[in-house]
């Protein structure tokens, strides 16, 4: 009985998101959702789920992993389709994560409160020193990341900023570097990505 349920979590982590990728084309007004990232998004919930079901994470409850993993998916298909991270999803998201880690885990709330403002605060900086070099809606996704994560929220955007800086220097093998500079490279994917290897390897 635990492996039947074990696995139909599975599935719905899987059909969540590809479901994901849809509900974010919808969001967009693009339309037609693409059928290889609907795959590739609902292979990557699927996969970070199951190890979050199989070893636990130290890091994070399976619900807030849950409510987190749907929050850095859907910011990740948005950014990359019109390069902005709706006000609406972090808004949303950062209480709901709070509430379910005050529901499952009150210890920690003040922890991962804390580190949502100070590692959203970390990326408000640059934004600010450099506009256009952090979007807004970036450091707002961070403050979502901490409020999940807590201190290993660190972990996930050092990840995510090294894996955006080895995908912007390969680009710039091919295009040069000045076609690099001017292409908007849009960084929730990459955040996404660093929420998914801490997750993966929390335990």
């Amino acid at each position: 009985m635990e492996t039947l349920i074990f696995g139909a979590s599975v599935a719905a982590a899987f059909g969540a998101g590809a479901g994901l990728e849809r509900c974010a084309c919808i969001w967009t007004g693009e339309g037609r959702s693409r059928s290889s990232r609907t795959l590739l998004i609902g292979c990557f919930f699927g996969l970070i789920w199951t190890q979050v079901l199989l070893s636990g994470s130290a890091n994070s409850t399976p619900l807030t992993a849950l409510l987190l993993l749907t929050a850095v998916l859907l910011a990740a298909v948005v950014d990359l389709d019109v390069r902005r991270i709706p006000n609406l999803l972090t808004a949303v998201a950062l209480p709901s994560i709070l509430l379910a880690s005050l529901l499952v885990d009150p210890h920690f709330v003040a922890e991962r409160l804390l580190c949502a403002l100070l590692i959203s605060a970390a990326l408000l900086l640059p934004a600010l020193v450099r506009p256009g070099s952090v979007g807004m809606g970036d450091v707002k996704l961070a403050a979502v990341i901490g409020g999940g994560l807590g201190v290993a929220a660190l972990t996930a955007i050092l990840a995510a900023l090294v894996i955006a800086t080895l995908a912007a220097l390969v680009i710039a093998a091919g295009v040069g570097v000045k076609a690099t500079l001017a292409t908007s490279l849009p960084l929730a994917p990459f955040l996404a990505v660093g929420v998914g290897i801490v997750l993966a390897v929390g335990g």
